[in-house]
């Protein structure tokens, strides 16, 4: 009997000390349903900016099939680690990569100018492009962006290593 309560009041401490990523188990309906980006990425490599709490890596898009306002090439962004819902990505591999954008200067890299960050988690779908199911390709094949065709530099916020970019296949019009 004590030692069952000895277990019960180790195994409480154990739960109770540690603090991790919570969610449920990532779907692509849901990912989609709850994402600005979905694109397939080719990533490069990592950059080193001695963030100990965020890793970035240099990607490039294969295809967006949500989303608007993707350049060519990328940074992403994942926590460092598990418990902070990091994602583990593999230089010179490939994915399918579900987040949001922003606008951020990361330390150390392209002289300090504004890059394109794709934000990403393990609460989304993030899978590795060759270890999808065929039936999802399938699926994320028949989607495209609806995107304009033509837009003025203040909708293209999207500057990606340096100037003002339409997302692909768009022009810039305007001043």
């Amino acid at each position: 009997m004590i030692a069952l309560r000895l277990v019960l009041v180790l195994s409480g401490l154990l739960v109770a000390s540690t603090e991790g990523c919570r969610c449920f188990e990532p779907m692509l309906n849901t990912s989609l349903a709850n994402n600005e980006i979905a694109a397939h990425v080719a990533v490069q490599h990592e950059i080193d900016t001695g963030d100990e709490y965020s890793r970035y890596f240099l990607a490039y898009k294969i295809r967006a099939f949500q989303g608007c306002g993707l350049g060519r090439k990328m940074v992403v962004m994942t926590s460092a680690s598990s418990a902070g819902c990091g994602v583990n990505l593999n230089p010179n591999s490939q994915y399918l990569l579900f987040g949001s954008t922003s606008m951020e200067v990361i330390k150390g890299f392209w002289d300090g100018r504004e890059v394109l960050v794709l934000n990403i988690n393990s609460c989304q779908y993030q899978r590795k492009w060759r270890e999808l199911p065929h039936r999802e390709r399938r699926e994320l094949r028949s989607l495209s962006p609806n995107c304009k065709k033509t837009c003025q530099p203040r909708e293209c916020p999207t500057r990606i290593l340096g100037g003002p970019q339409c997302p692909d296949g768009e022009t810039i019009e305007g001043p």
